[in-house]
């Protein structure tokens, strides 16, 4: 639920709170009135019982969970119905001499600007001019001296006026200011969860990094670094791959097909692969869907049921040193290392990570690559 639409019920809500417990105050008025002249207390009553109903029926409405175009017709038109019923007390009540019943319009009006601000205001005093011209008209018919004061008019939707102009601005204000205040809390709230996941990756990156370092015998190595990056990045199939002297030699292999397709130890030519792609611009390459299956390794990958494949570059200090899944460049490119990834169509990575001439230096640098497809997710 966005911020407008909970203004819009918290609104409804009290106003129609308010509204029911005025209904005990009307009846209460109308009854101890006197000097009703003929008819008008049946009027009086009438609008009563109508405005019990409304009350009820919009107290009812206000409780429920409206989209926010019903929530906002639903607004107006209790508004609608408040004005009308409160220009009929204003209207039967024009008999009784010196009553200020004439006020009774500020109610509306404030409901009108805490609703829409300083338009609502506005358009709710002229909307009430024509009630407060029949009104001086009745009275002038009944009361001495009889005459019409269009002063008597002017005043009351000058007063009206004003009283809208400043509850409007401070309705106005306020709502920006909550506005602000929210988006800067939801900057902050965002800001915290992303420092949140950049932590969690980093250790994550660092305890990949550790585990490449953590033995000299290059198998036990490689086994330690696939079991923390499958804690980081769910894949189906992972790889390892040393590009050097035109060939991809696959260094480690985990998930499907590790010991048949292209398993530890194995060797391809890189000449016509998605390894000599990216040796060439030594950026990420993100096989969305290999059905089309433009390099011919990919074959092999299809039929173990994979269908997206990630290829990322590693550094070996600073300088590239790039290798793809499977392939490498020819004999004049310098040794390089890379990252792949590949995911079934549930859209789970299936990451082939090839690596070059790993130093402790490069370990962590290959790390946070490898880690890369999970923080684009």
């Amino acid at each position: 639920m966005n911020g407008e639409l909970k203004r819009l019920r918290d609104v409804e809500r009290w106003i129609g709170g308010i509204r029911l417990a005025a209904v005990p105050f009307a009846i209460f008025q109308v009854a101890i009135a006197s000097g009703y002249p003929s008819g008008y207390r049946v009027w009086a009553w009438v609008t009563t019982g109508l405005f019990t109903v409304g009350a009820l029926a919009l107290f009812w409405l206000s409780r429920r969970d409206w989209p926010q175009a019903t929530q906002s017709r639903l607004g107006l038109v209790a508004l609608a119905f408040d004005f009308v019923v409160v220009s009929a007390y204003v209207l039967i009540f024009s008999f009784e001499d010196a009553s200020p019943v004439r006020q009774l319009m500020y109610l509306p009006l404030v409901e009108a600007a805490l609703r829409y601000g300083i338009w609502g205001a506005v358009v709710f005093v002229a909307a009430s001019a024509p009630v407060m011209a029949v009104f001086e008209s009745l009275r002038e018919h009944r009361s001495d001296p009889r005459t019409y004061h269009l002063d008597y008019v002017t005043l009351q939707l000058g007063i009206e006026l004003l009283m809208g102009l400043f509850v409007g601005w401070l309705v106005g204000r306020l709502r920006s200011e909550t506005a602000v205040a929210e988006e800067r809390a939801g900057e902050a709230e965002r800001l915290r969860d992303q420092l949140a996941r950049r932590a969690d990756t980093l250790e994550a990156a660092n305890r990949c990094a550790r585990a490449l370092s953590s033995s000299l015998v290059l198998e036990q190595a490689f086994d330690a670094f696939i079991r923390e990056v499958r804690g980081l990045l769910p894949f189906d199939r992972i790889a390892i791959i040393l590009s050097e002297d035109g060939t991809a030699q696959v260094m480690a292999v985990a998930g499907a097909g590790a010991e048949k397709v292209l398993p530890p130890g194995s060797g391809r030519p890189i000449h016509g692969t998605l390894l000599e792609e990216l040796l060439r611009t030594n950026t990420t390459v993100y096989r969305r869907d290999m059905e089309s299956a433009e390099f011919p390794e990919e074959d092999e990958f299809l039929a173990l049921g994979l269908r997206c494949r990630l290829a990322t570059p590693l550094l070996a200090g600073s300088r590239p040193r790039r290798s793809n899944w499977p392939g490498s460049s020819d004999g004049s490119s310098r040794p390089q290392s890379r990252t792949s990834a590949r995911m079934r169509p549930s859209g789970r990575p299936s990451t082939s990570c090839d690596a070059s001439r790993l130093s402790a230096r490069t370990s962590s640098r290959w790390c946070r690559t490898s880690c890369a497809p999970r923080w684009r997710r």
